[in-house]
């Protein structure tokens, strides 16, 4: 797996002071991870966390920590969708030919 490296700006006072580079760590990287070691990773502070110009410059490479939502399927798509399956033809079928039958 290869990390990316990204570039984050740092500004104070209205003047670029540094370039700080920092690695990427994807879910599954962090997760098989010590702690203490992903947050030497991300450049964080367990203890007093981000500065607010660190936040600022962070939502403005990666963006804010959302997760996208896909719109839910409809009910109603759910249940025609049960009817795609060849057991339930059968089955509708076999009901079918049982009232038939009477």
């Amino acid at each position: 797996m290869q990390n990316k490296l990204t570039l984050i700006e740092s500004k104070n006072s209205d003047n670029l002071e540094s370039v700080a580079r920092m690695k990427c760590l994807r879910t599954e990287e962090a997760a098989q991870q010590p702690y203490e070691e992903v947050s030497a990773r991300l450049q964080s502070d367990l203890r007093n966390g981000l500065h607010w110009d660190e936040v600022d410059n962070r939502h403005k490479v990666y963006g804010y920590n959302e997760l996208e939502v896909k719109a839910e399927e409809p009910l109603w798509r759910k249940y025609i969708d049960q009817f795609k399956n060849p057991l339930i033809i059968l089955l509708l079928a076999s009901a079918l030919v049982s009232v038939c039958m009477q």
